[in-house]
């Protein structure tokens, strides 16, 4: 063995307190939306814990790559014109650049203080259809060698191809290329016989164009080679948010009035003046006559807790307003409470995972 190269250094940084933590339940709350009261949805920036927590002592782990090479002849297919018949294509390149994908993406967020890139392929027995673990002795080589505290290896990697090609009545050709990608991805930590977490992908990328004859075709579409790669890169550094803290994106929303004074309010918070429009979320709160238009007021002073980071604030008001909800016209206001109990339960699921992110950060 070779040995790793510092192919991605970063110095750990320091999360921001301020930032917005959640991982929110974008679809299910997007069907009730609709049928809901008037409401405007805010776009912001999320941060969640890796689903993997390794130790604190973990300061530098290593990428290896620990897949065999897949036989260029299985499990690609070739459609022209209705004729099927194999495809051969190389996959020779794809893992090592999987593996630099993933290196990339787990140093992006600088969450460990280094990530290495392992030189050398872990496995020469040619049985690409089997999924293999590091042992523990290989994987006290690998750090002994590396000086990294913990292996995050691809054990296993499979493509399946399919290309098609179609004259079609207009006198041009269309192409297609969908590629499958099946792969493990694992934790390592030295001393130990089994390994931290196991990550299993399924993932496909398609490509699909039209041309005036074959010969564009070939010029618009990838190589199918370059299908494997890309497809590869595509699936597998995907694998990186098990594995480290993570930014994504997220939607909230905010109920909006017919009257001056609520008009007044959302052209604040569409400013994003959050302030300003909370100052009119409170006074409508203590002074509406309907528990209808006070859920809104207390389910808008949630949202407001939230992004200023006072997690239980924001839930206290949450609670008030699903309470008010189930109060009188609670058949009026179904939609809307349910709505109001999936963001108790998402603020309440991002108290939990803002204790996870200290144990992550070494803040607890």
């Amino acid at each position: 063995m070779q040995g790793a190269v510092p192919y991605f250094k970063q110095m750990k940084a320091r999360r921001s307190m301020k930032k917005i933590i959640i991982a929110w339940l974008t679809g299910i709350a997007g069907v009730f939306m609709a049928a809901c009261s008037s409401t405007r949805t805010v776009s912001i920036e999320t941060y969640s814990p890796a689903e993997v927590t390794f130790p604190a002592s973990v300061g530098t782990i290593v990428v290896v790559n620990n897949s065999a090479v897949q036989s260029p002849v299985s499990g690609h297919l070739y459609k022209q014109s209705g004729t099927i018949k194999p495809d051969t294509v190389p996959a020779d390149s794809a893992a090592w650049d999987a593996c630099t994908a993933l290196g990339v993406a787990l140093h992006e967020p600088a969450y460990f203080n280094e990530v290495l890139l392992f030189h050398d392929t872990i496995r020469l027995d040619g049985m690409y259809d089997r999924v293999a673990k590091l042992t523990p002795r290989q994987v006290e080589d690998i750090c002994s060698v590396s000086g990294a505290d913990a292996v995050i290896s691809l054990d296993g990697l499979w493509f399946n191809l399919c290309r098609e090609t179609r004259d079609m009545p207009g006198g041009y050709v269309t192409g297609e290329i969908d590629v499958k990608v099946e792969g493990t991805v694992r934790a390592y930590l030295p001393g130990r016989a089994n390994p931290l977490a196991t990550v299993y992908l399924n993932d496909s990328v398609y490509w699909g164009r039209e041309a005036d004859n074959l010969l564009m075709l070939g010029l618009l579409l990838p190589t199918p080679e370059q299908a494997l790669r890309e497809a590869g890169k595509y699936v597998v550094m995907g694998a990186y948010k098990n594995f480290v803290p993570h930014w994504s994106g997220a939607n909230r929303w905010f109920y909006t009035g017919s009257s001056s004074r609520w008009k007044e309010a959302t052209a604040f918070a569409a400013r994003e003046k959050w302030e300003e429009a909370a100052a009119y979320w409170k006074r409508f709160f203590e002074q509406e006559r309907t528990a209808t238009q006070r859920a809104k007021a207390a389910m808008n002073m949630a949202l407001y807790y939230e992004l200023k980071g006072d997690l239980l604030e924001a839930l206290a008001w949450g609670k008030k307003g699903v309470s008010l909800f189930n109060g009188e016209d609670s058949g009026k206001n179904k939609k809307d409470s349910t709505l109001a109990r999936l963001y108790v339960d998402t603020l309440m699921e991002r108290i939990r995972e803002e204790k996870k992110l200290n144990i992550q950060f070494g803040n607890e």
